[in-house]
């Protein structure tokens, strides 16, 4: 197994008992002497930051769904039938069977929308029926613009930004005891990592900071940033000069 494979069988939830052991056959961590800060470990408020944030974001958006609110038009464009399908009594073809019921098929554009014109209408009636969705397409249109700036979305989309910039200082956090690197894969045990990070780029931030707490932990210079990793690292020391 590979470095790079065991920092993401942690990150997907392996136990932080395994912690030591990870960092002990790690290749990545060069052998050296270590200082490790006895100072209070920073990842102890960056995880609170992050977790208030993701509360308030996820309470906004609850809000604004209840309210409603939907991401894009969904026109209706026809209707398929459920079914079954169940083995026939040669025991080897399968025979549908319809249930009664049907479900509504969505278009959510224009294009879509004239490529579910019914193939069975003459060319007036398909006219008529592609003004009518059209007109429905503009309407939806219409309601989301005007969602979007109401002040739950607004209130969302604040929430939005700083639950991101909490969960950006959080992965740049890297910890100073075992104790608050257990509290991080705790933290990230509550819930999918990939669900609260979101974006790749940043989880191979995550990735080195946590492999850079190891090696810290146990007395091994940290490991080179590969080039995403130190890009970002410049950008972020360039914010901190700018605040």
């Amino acid at each position: 197994m590979t470095s790079h494979t065991s920092r993401r069988a942690i990150l997907a939830g392996a136990a932080p008992a395994a912690i030591a052991t990870v960092a002990a056959i790690s290749p990545a961590c060069v052998s050296a002497a270590a200082v490790i800060s006895t100072d209070a470990d920073p990842i102890f408020d960056a995880i609170e930051a992050h977790r208030k944030a993701d509360d308030a974001y996820r309470a906004a958006n609850k809000a604004r769904d209840r309210a409603g609110f939907v991401n894009e038009p969904q026109i209706i464009v026809g209707h398929y039938k459920e079914g079954s399908y169940d083995l026939g009594p040669d025991g080897k073809s399968l025979i549908w069977t319809p249930n009664g019921r049907t479900q509504p098929i969505y278009a959510k554009d224009a294009d879509s929308i004239k490529e579910s014109v019914p193939r069975d209408l003459d060319p007036t009636a398909a006219a008529a029926w592609l003004k009518e969705r059209m007109a429905e397409l503009e309407q939806a249109e219409q309601l989301i613009a005007e969602q979007k700036a109401s002040k739950l979305q607004v209130a969302e989309d604040a929430a939005y930004e700083i639950e991101r910039d909490r969960m950006w200082e959080l992965i740049w956090t890297v910890p100073t005891t075992l104790q608050g690197l257990t509290a991080l894969f705790q933290y990230y045990q509550t819930s999918s990592i990939l669900e609260l990070i979101r974006e790749d780029e940043w989880q191979e931030v995550q990735e080195w900071s946590i492999t850079a707490a190891l090696c810290d932990l146990t007395g091994q210079l940290r490991p080179q940033m590969n080039k995403m990793v130190a890009e970002y690292s410049a950008d972020e020391d360039a914010d901190a000069a700018e605040a």
